[in-house]
Parts: structure tokens; sequence; C-alpha cells
């Protein structure tokens, strides 16, 4: 459409495509658009930072080469890949649910520690930022995280690590959370006695002096849900 902004004698309406871009802006403005594409992508592939590009679902569309190194996996393995599957269980809910306020466009980046699972099972720390991106169609189109892996990894943090019977993990959460022996005895239905004897199983299973040694190794190990309170055991430390 034609729209005249500006009504002194020697100015001409300027024409407007349906965009709102002026008419003979348009052409610069989509070279320009063009550029900033073309620029990103080569950030993206060249920056020799660990990248990636996900949809609003939260799933992997693009990773650069220096993403698929840290994570251990091909092309194949990492492109439709839920952010979830690439999340450590104890910090998975916590960083979903920023996520997801992401993708619904509430806040307009997230940064955060996180733990990531890698191909081996193995898993490495890191700072992770994210950002969204938007299109002229709505408001969140795609995210963009970047990941600063720490270099130091943590070959003793497992994707999955059954290690507790149903019984030691509301012991062990108990003692996170400050109960008492004699709360935990009476809550579980067990003697004071019957509360030493598992605690001492585990201090001896995870080879540690004391309770708060205790706590202080499955939090390490990746068995607490970090974030949540009172303490509670992931289920995949559950046997």
């Amino acid at each position: 459409m034609v729209q005249a902004i500006g009504r002194r004698e020697g100015f001409r309406p300027i024409e407007r495509d349906h965009s709102g871009l002026a008419a003979d802006c348009v052409p610069f403005a989509l070279a320009h658009e063009a550029s900033r594409r073309d620029l990103f992508a080569s950030v993206f592939a060249r920056s020799g930072i660990c990248m990636a590009i996900f949809d609003r679902d939260l799933n992997v569309i693009e990773a650069n080469t220096e993403m698929l190194e840290v994570l251990g996996s091909p092309p194949q393995h990492v492109l439709g890949k839920p952010l979830q599957e690439m999340l450590h269980p104890s910090i998975r809910g916590q960083t979903l649910h920023r996520f997801e306020q992401l993708a619904a466009g509430r806040h307009g980046h997230v940064s955060t520690r996180a733990v990531f699972v890698h191909s081996s099972d193995s898993a490495f720390t890191g700072q992770l930022t994210a950002v969204a991106v938007e299109s002229p169609s709505r408001p969140v189109d795609t995210i963009v995280v970047v990941v600063d892996p720490d270099e130091t990894p943590l070959p003793a943090l497992k994707k999955s690590t059954k290690q507790l019977t149903g019984l030691d993990a509301q012991i062990l959460e108990g003692i996170a959370a400050g109960t008492s022996t004699t709360q935990l005895a009476s809550r579980l239905y067990l003697s004071r006695q019957g509360v030493e004897y598992h605690v001492s199983a585990m201090l001896r299973k995870f080879s540690v002096p004391n309770r708060a040694a205790l706590v202080a190794k499955a939090y390490s190990v990746g068995m607490f849900n970090i974030g949540s309170w009172p303490p509670r055991i992931l289920v995949e430390s559950v046997r």
C-alpha cells in the first residue's frame, strides 16, 4: 500500500509494502537480513564455541562441530534430540522449566550452570546460555544455546546410577533434610537401630565417614534433584 507521511512541499509520499517497510528500503532490508544470516552461519560454524539451535519444542535442529565433540555424538544422533535427553536428571526439571519459559516468550534469555550427559554415559558440567530468537510471525522462533564446558570432566557422574533401595532413598532424603534418627524411625516404622543399620550400610557403600559426607557424596554423583526442597532422590538412582 502507499502511505503519505509529511505534507510539506518538496516531500513525496513513501511507498510501503505489506510489511510496513518503505518500498525503496526493501532491497536494503532484505540484503541486510541475508548478510546477518550469513554472518550468524559463519560464527556458528567457525567460532570455536559449542553452539546448538533448538526449535520451540526444545528439539535440536542444528549443532556445530564443537557441540558434537563435547557431547561425543555424531550429527545423526544429535539432530532432533530433545533437550531433556542431553541434561543430567539431577538438573533436568529445573533447567527445562526455565527453557519452557524462554520458549513461551516470558524471558529473553537463560544463563545457568548445567550438567550434560555424554554419549559414554559419563557427564560434564558447564555454563549454559540460551537466547530466544524472534521471527516476523512469532515472538520466539528458535533458541540459540551456547555451552562453555568446564575443563575437568566428571567421570564418576553417571546417567543412571541405581545404587539405592527405596528405603535407603527415604532415609537419605531425611538425613539431607535434617530429620533426626527418632523421627525417621517413626516415619518409616523402623527401630532406631534399624535406621542406624541402613545409614551405616550407605556410609560403607559410598566410602564416607559420616552423614554430612554421605549427603555431600550423593549430591556430587547426581543422586538428588537439584533445586528441590525437601530434598528428593531421583527415581533413576533407585533400583
